[in-house]
């Protein structure tokens, strides 16, 4: 019965297929190794986008925002009221995130409260996430064009973007946002030129931390969908695991949905709550 169910649907997805036209017939060029030299140079453009992120890091005291990330955190020990939107209309994951970093600080000689190196200090897993964010957009860039030129260009662009350097230097979720976003898409680009499990794999996580992270990953997974929509001739093969994979996903951020559509139900929506609403303008 089930090598009949089995063969019922290949015969389904094979009539699909016929409609999708067929590629070029124009190879790829192959993914090479990167040369020492390049690893060199990659590493002087991350040193740099590293530099700069932690110059002045401490300068600003923890502003409004920064503060109700560290309040946050405070509800880790009642990690249902995450989605309450009396207590919260943010994704909780930065918040477990701060929790944490919290918790190793007074594990370890912490400086003193009220200083420049105090502030510092909580700045730095936004810190190191920016720096990530590095690495991250050359190999994504080289996964795309095969070249290394452009994927040294993206980097440089990553390390020295004055947007990318503020939010790198603040205690909010956007620097890591931008990280899991290219983090997926690396993954993605591996998981259509491979086909490895891992690579869908570590494009469901990433993705699904995504919704956990900001409510604003929904639009690159929609992205996402478009881009495959536009590469189906290459990859049409792929199909069912592109759906798999988003059934996945469905099913991981579920219940970050539901939260998002509680916090907008209790009149939470709109700039009074600093989330804006889903829809094309926001995108």
């Amino acid at each position: 019965m089930r090598s009949g169910m089995e063969n019922t649907s290949g015969m389904i997805l094979d009539k699909l297929y016929a409609y999708i036209p067929e590629p070029p017939d124009e190879p790829r060029p192959p993914y090479l190794p990167l040369s020492r030299h390049g690893w060199l140079l990659l590493s002087l453009i991350l040193l740099l986008g590293a530099g700069l992120r932690l110059y002045a890091l401490g300068r600003f005291s923890l502003w409004y925002d920064e503060g109700t990330t560290l309040m946050g955190a405070n509800l880790v020990s009642k990690p249902w009221l995450y989605f309450n939107p009396n207590f919260n209309i943010e994704p909780p994951l930065y918040y477990f995130l701060s929790a944490c970093w919290r918790a190793c600080a007074h594990m370890l000689p912490s400086p003193p409260l009220r200083t420049e190196a105090y502030d510092a200090f909580f700045r730095l897993p936004s810190w190191f996430l920016g720096v990530l964010t590095v690495p991250l957009a050359f190999f994504t860039t080289r996964m795309l064009t095969r070249r290394d030129l452009p994927s040294y260009v993206a980097a440089l662009f990553i390390a020295i973007s004055p947007f990318q350097i503020y939010y790198a230097q603040e205690l909010r979720a956007y620097t890591a946002y931008a990280c899991l976003a290219l983090g997926a898409l690396l993954c993605l680009l591996s998981a259509l030129e491979t086909g490895r499990k891992t690579s869908w794999l570590g494009l469901v996580v990433l993705l699904s931390l995504g919704m956990y992270i900001h409510y604003f990953s929904v639009w690159v997974i929609a992205v996402f969908n478009v881009y495959f929509l536009t590469v189906l001739p290459w990859h049409k093969r792929k199909t069912p695991a592109w759906v798999y994979f988003a059934m996945r996903c469905a099913a991981a951020y579920t219940a970050s949905l539901l939260s998002r559509r509680a916090n907008g139900s209790n009149g939470q929506q709109g700039p009074s709550s600093g989330i804006l609403p889903l829809h094309s303008k926001t995108a």
